[in-house]
């Protein structure tokens, strides 16, 4: 995403730098920044509380942070297809409450900045075709068994044959918080 941003950004008036740093330790003094962005990153971050405490240090008195995320029922139809194949593969819903959501990311915000708003993005996916579906799942699952991946293949066709388009509940949107 940052090669994307820097080549997208390369022939405009304004210089930016970019640099990949580690969330939970930010190599710049305090106040240094207007605004700190983290995109839908939050919950991949093993100590969160680190990562909201540098970035409040790093902002500005007055500054502004901006977190965007996910709730609960983001992707709910996906999950519930793709636990019918394997109970085992339901990351979400064991992983999701202890990440960085909609539902508690208010709460964690709040031990750091004020004003904290959360405005929703509403949104949905229409699935057409199964392969798209297909891919995904197969990308976002470790290790793939062939027979897992024969299963999952026949199983998203099949539901195909039964719904032809596949609504899919989007939940995302964005905190906004100062310092």
């Amino acid at each position: 995403m940052s090669a994307q941003a820097e080549s997208n950004l390369q022939h405009g008036a304004r210089k930016f730098h970019f640099l990949a740093v580690d969330a939970q330790d930010i190599p710049f003094g305090a106040s240094s920044f207007d605004v700190v962005i983290a995109n839908h990153m939050l919950f991949h971050v093993p100590n969160r509380r680190k990562a909201l405490g540098e970035f409040q240090r790093v902002l500005k008195k007055g500054g502004r942070f901006f977190a965007t995320t996910v709730g609960k029922e983001n992707n709910r139809e996906l999950n519930e297809l793709i636990v019918t194949i394997d109970p085992h593969l339901d990351r979400w819903s064991k992983e999701l409450p202890d990440r960085f959501t909609f539902e508690n990311g208010r709460i964690q915000l709040e031990e750091w900045f004020s004003e904290v708003r959360l405005t929703a993005y509403p949104d949905s996916l229409l699935i057409t075709e199964p392969q798209p579906l297909i891919d995904y799942y197969l990308s976002s699952i470790e290790k793939v068994s062939e027979s897992l991946r024969c299963e999952l293949t026949k199983f998203v066709r099949c539901a195909f044959e039964n719904t032809p388009v596949l609504h899919v509940t989007k939940e995302t949107g964005i905190f906004s918080a100062v310092r």
